[in-house]
């Protein structure tokens, strides 16, 4: 009876071990294709960590170049201007329980327009993974008609660039841009959103997290549904509209505007109105409207679970 139950058990292993040989079969290939994998993509084998590194460059002409549209799976984006009529995009970083085969970089040209993809394939995996990628992108330093920038998992962020319209988005990361000339659209989705030295309007968006603004020459319009909104402004000349369903609203001008119109509401916080000439048709602790002046920009604030600060000062 002990016998049958011994043999029993080493045939338990045997499937369980050939199991597991197969699994890792399926997972890695033989040992020839996955070697072939690195040469193909261009990668080199981390021996100290147990993965991978991934170093991509792609290079082409960018002087005629008017749109540029970077999407990033599992990776953040950085755009800024280089020193040549040449766009040059770098993906790099490290991978550890996913191969870089199982990712591709690809840069198009269509017309005008220049697309940059890195894409993840839709691969199954065992174990502990960790995907650590950047795709910094060079351009040429002239004015785009539109630059559109997204990351599934990682941050955006643009510096220095001169664009008609930019559309920046992170799924999940942080949307960053400063020293930017042109309209721009930031959102995130679960992450802050932070600009600065901005010459446009600016539309601003975090579904789970900050918002801050400072130095922005143009209109103002930031929502926030999970955090706060801060903005910092040398002066105020354009109409602003920011809202927060769970955070404080907060402005701060270095200088008091001559004329400006205002209406500010919440419905589970304070308000502290603080600029100097103010006429208040309305004051009350949760709803204060009035003017400064005559005419003016127009600045409409509400905060459905926080506080609304109005005040001068100096700014950063």
């Amino acid at each position: 009876m002990l016998k049958k139950i011994a043999l029993a058990a080493a045939g338990v292993l045997l499937i369980g071990i050939g199991g597991m040989v197969a699994t890792a079969a399926i997972q890695h290939d033989t040992i020839s294709q996955y070697m072939s994998s690195l040469v193909r993509t261009n990668v080199n084998l981390s021996d100290t960590h147990g993965g991978y590194s991934f170093d991509q460059t792609k290079t082409l002409d960018g002087a005629s170049v008017q749109s540029l549209q970077v999407t990033a799976d599992a990776a953040s984006v950085y755009i800024h201007p280089g020193s040549s009529n040449q766009i040059v995009v770098h993906a790099y970083g490290s991978l550890v329980g996913i191969k870089p085969s199982d990712f591709t970089l690809d840069v198009t040209q269509q017309g005008n327009q220049v697309i940059v993809n890195l894409l993840k394939h839709n691969v199954f995996s065992f174990g502990l993974n960790s995907i650590r990628l950047k795709v910094d992108v060079e351009v040429p330093k002239h004015l785009y008609d539109s630059v559109n920038a997204r990351a599934s998992a990682g941050n955006v962020t643009v510096q220095n660039l001169s664009a008609k319209n930019l559309t920046l988005r992170s799924n999940a990361g942080s949307v960053n841009a400063s020293q930017v000339t042109g309209s721009v659209k930031a959102s995130s989705s679960a992450g802050s959103v932070q600009i600065h030295d901005i010459t446009g309007d600016v539309n601003l968006e975090s579904n789970a997290g900050s918002i801050q603004a400072g130095s922005i020459d143009g209109t103002i319009h930031a929502t926030s549904s999970a955090g706060s909104i801060t903005i910092n402004l040398p002066a105020i000349t354009h109409n602003i509209t920011a809202k927060s369903t769970a955070g404080q609203v907060r402005i701060t001008t270095a200088t008091a505007p001559p004329a400006l119109q205002f209406t500010l509401q919440t419905s589970a916080g304070r308000i502290n109105f603080n600029l100097p000439n103010a006429t208040f048709h309305v004051n009350q602790s949760s709803d204060v409207e009035g003017s400064i002046g005559t005419g003016g920009p127009v600045m409409n604030l509400s905060a459905s679970a926080g506080s609304i600060q109005v005040s001068e000062g100096p700014v950063s």
